[in-house]
């Protein structure tokens, strides 16, 4: 019946989800917060100056490295007109709320010096979109324009589609390509260990039936999900395959391994299913428990996909959970004795039980303080790193090699001043700019106070509106008279009184140095609007910088909250499930140490081995979570069978049979889930990669050296200082009986 159950929930879920082609419509425009100032700068934006306003950008670059020639000038200005056609349509169909804004050399022709490169090689059309760059409207934006410019275009010239719309197009897709990579990766890693651990076809295949139909029927409910509104994204989906395929096998074979245990004793299979399940079903739930509760505290989080992933993925593992406790033990129980079929329940033990588990066990219980110390000692340096890291934030890092954003930004970098495609806009909003003269006089110091950061290579303002570059200022200045009207309508608005400059910085848009450059650049339009308007006024930033600082800001805000609730929950579970304080805090404590010596292995791994920039900044409160909650899974199964043991031997025993007998077992489920989690490093991007490999390395320093080593000697010492603090007190109580 839970067989023939399953499969009938799984097939009704299919049914009833949704093709993905009608969920692209649930993504947020944003993945910050409305509050965020970003966002409160592109509104504003959006009313006052809505030519310039833009989430993000589409910049299609044109290059002809002989020059371009009028057919190219033809085309370019045919393409303008087919984008705006387009918008059009998307328009009458969504809503002008998902308009955008073209600007190229033909449709703003007082724009054409700025767009098209002094050596006449490359020209450009900008598209300003108003959702985030990573998002499927976006990609469906870019596809567009894609589309629309292979039509007629001259022969040799090269066509590239840059701006952040473009590169988070081509991450989108990077992140396609590398969950289908991922997935297949993952399932031929669980077969192969499931094959050398049960060395029986029907007893490795029950973990992977019962997993495929897991993370089928969580693919199906992560549709629904996004139907109802809720934002799911490829990463959400690989982080689906590697959890589901690595938490769930964990859970079977621990209910297999405990399972096989009582079947030795000489009872039918439905008695030793019964006595398993009171075993460790609470085990299982309560280790279950520790990552889908540590995964839903990443709700508290402002940032979007952090906030996602806490509503979707504690949720669907919950599916893995089920099928372990229902699924699994209906298997079983139906194939009965030929579980290990060629062999039998005896002659089918776990791998290294007798020989190094034993050998280690009799180790800690011998010496559990110099364990103790040399675990300790062991993880300070790579903690010592990991304290003084600092994350990257540079998603054009991220992309796979030869993507067209990268090219195109290549061709522009080439023949533009650098970073001109990630220019940004500074708003400065005071009543005092109704005056016009008054606003010119702020737009001229602010101009000068702009140009003389040495970092600001550009400035476009009411005074400078082509920008400071000798062969386009005089053009500006002239059209400040012959077109003074449509001049003050690009630089100030009127309801309520603003003012726009906009300047370019030789930096990338993701870097430090371009975060420092743009928060000094606001602290100068601060300074200089109270000098001249005589009052504080509020300043607003909008652009791919100003968004990254936020994304910082927000991102570092959450992971301190994020990192508060799940330390309070997962700890509150382990206490309530194994009644030790001290032990429990210290189990905490070890995975916190764990999590630390893993930030400082992948430094020394991906920054000083492989030369890359630096750790992805989303790696950060991911890996926290997975590596605290996933690592107490094993805490917890060691020490639930500690106590078990507890109530038949004195704690030396008691602590040596629980290492022996959870050892090869533990082992095993965390090789697997170091496995899975490291398939992510097949993803071909370099967060994944970055991820994988941290994810891997820290489950295998928990199963290998804080659960077999450092937990059973703490608690040795423990119950020794414990017993010894309960002599002293029993013989000073006997002394005053006396």
């Amino acid at each position: 019946m839970w067989i023939v159950g399953w499969i009938t929930f799984v097939v009704v879920l299919r049914i009833c989800a949704p093709p993905p082609e009608e969920l692209i419509h649930s993504e947020p425009d944003s993945l910050l917060p409305p509050k965020a100032p970003n966002n409160q700068a592109f509104e504003f934006l959006v009313k006052t100056f809505p030519l310039s306003a833009a989430r993000s950008q589409i910049i299609v670059v044109c290059y002809r490295p002989t020059g371009l020639t009028s057919a190219d000038r033809s085309y370019m200005a045919r393409l303008a007109k087919a984008i705006v056609q387009e918008n059009e349509r998307n328009v009458a169909e969504i809503g002008e709320k998902y308009a955008w804004r073209v600007r190229s050399p033909d449709l703003q022709p007082f724009l054409a010096r700025k767009l098209l490169s002094a050596d006449n090689q490359v020209g450009l059309i900008i598209v300003n979109l108003p959702v985030n760059f990573i998002t499927m409207k976006a990609k469906q934006a870019v596809d567009a324009v894609e589309r629309l410019a292979r039509s007629d275009r001259p022969e040799g010239l090269a066509v590239e589609f840059s701006g952040s719309a473009g590169v988070g197009r081509d991450y989108s897709s990077g992140a396609k390509k590398a969950l289908d990579r991922t997935m297949w990766v993952t399932v031929v890693a669980v077969m192969v260990i499931l094959a050398v651990v049960y060395r029986a076809p029907l007893g490795a295949l029950v973990p992977l039936v019962s997993i495929g139909l897991s993370v089928f029927g969580a693919f199906q409910v992560l549709s629904l999900l996004a139907q109802a509104g809720w934002p799911v994204s490829s990463i959400e989906k690989m982080f689906t395959v590697v959890l589901l395929f690595g938490a769930g096998t964990d859970y079977a074979l621990f209910w297999i391994a405990r399972y096989r245990e009582e079947r030795l004793s000489r009872i039918d299979a439905v008695t030793a299913a019964s006595r398993t399940m009171k075993a460790v079903g609470p085990a299982i739930v309560a280790s279950a428990g520790t990552i889908i509760f540590g995964l839903a505290m990443m709700m508290a989080a402002d940032f979007v996909l952090s906030r996602n992933a806490g509503k979707v993925l504690g949720l669907v593992l919950a599916l893995a959970l089920a099928a372990s406790l229902t699924l699994v033990p209906a298997m079983v129980v139906l194939i009965g004795n030929r579980l290990f079929w060629p062999g039998h329940f005896k002659s089918r033990g776990v791998i290294g039980q007798r020989q190094i588990w034993t050998r280690l066990a009799a180790i800690v219980v011998a010496r559990p303080g110099r364990v103790l110390l040399i675990g300790f000692a062991a993880m300070a340096v790579p903690i010592w790193t990991a304290v003084r890291m600092e994350f990257r934030y540079d998603t054009i890092a991220e992309l796979p090699p030869g993507a067209s954003s990268s090219r195109g930004a290549e061709m522009a970098e080439d023949h533009f001043p650098p970073g001109e495609a990630f220019a940004t806009t500074i708003v400065v909003r005071h009543p005092a700019l109704a005056d016009a003269k008054l606003a010119t006089k702020l737009a001229e110091q602010l101009t000068a106070d702009l140009c003389a950061v040495e970092d600001i290579t550009d400035v476009r303002s009411l005074t400078e509106p082509l920008g400071l570059d000798r062969r386009v200022r005089e053009q500006g200045r002239m059209l400040r008279l012959v077109a003074a009207t449509r001049i003050a309508g690009e630089y100030l608005g009127d309801n309520p009184p603003a003012m726009r400059i906009e300047f370019v910085t030789k930096h990338q848009p993701f870097v430090e140095e371009a975060f420092r450059t743009i928060t000094h650049a606001r602290q100068i339009a601060d300074q200089v609007s109270d000098r001249v308007l005589g009052g504080k006024a509020e300043i607003l930033a909008c652009g791919l910088t100003p968004y990254m600082i936020d994304i910082r800001d927000y991102s570092t805000a959450d992971h301190k909250r994020v990192t508060v609730l799940v330390i309070s929950v997962i700890l509150l579970i382990v206490v309530v499930l194994i009644r030790d304080i001290p032990l429990s805090i210290f189990m905490l404590a070890a995975t916190l140490m764990t999590y630390l010596a893993t930030l400082g292995i992948t430094e020394w791994v991906f920054v000083g081995l492989l030369g890359q920039d630096g750790v992805d900044w989303k790696a950060k409160l991911f890996l926290f979570v997975i590596i605290v909650a996933v690592g107490q899974d094993y805490n917890i199964f060691l020490a639930s069978r500690l106590f078990q043991e507890r109530e038949h031997f004195d704690e030396k025993e008691a602590t040596e049979r629980a290492i022996v007998r959870t050892g090869s077992i533990i082992s095993s489920c965390g090789v697997i889930m170091a496995a899975t989690l490291g398939s992510l490093m097949a993803s071909g991007l370099k967060l994944m990669e970055q991820l994988g490999f941290a994810m891997s390395a820290g489950i295998l320093i928990d199963t290998f050296l804080v659960r077999p080593l450092l937990i059973p000697a703490f608690h040795l010492l423990l119950r020794r200082v414990w017993k010894r603090r309960s002599t002293t007190r029993f013989l000073a109580r006997l002394s005053s009986d006396m």
